[in-house]
């Protein structure tokens, strides 16, 4: 990935496992991000509505990462 990003993430991610003794032995990183979209008549967006936010005309996307498995270091 662009500029070292996905290590960077992890390493934040894992930092914070570790603090609260959660080990994660395999898995999928999931992102959801939503954008909205120029116009309200754009007829391929929708209304998006997520947890108690304001609903946004637009296009949810939805991508996952995953990696092999890896053994717990810690």
């Amino acid at each position: 990935m662009a500029h070292g990003l996905d290590k960077t993430l992890f390493d934040e991610i894992t930092g914070q496992l570790k603090a609260k003794a959660i080990r994660v032995k395999t898995g999928t990183l999931v992102d959801a991000t939503i954008i909205a979209s120029a116009s309200e008549d754009d007829e391929e967006g929708h209304w998006v509505k997520h947890k108690g936010r304001p609903a946004v005309h637009g296009y949810k996307i939805l991508w996952g990462c995953a990696g092999r498995p890896a053994r717990s270091r810690w």
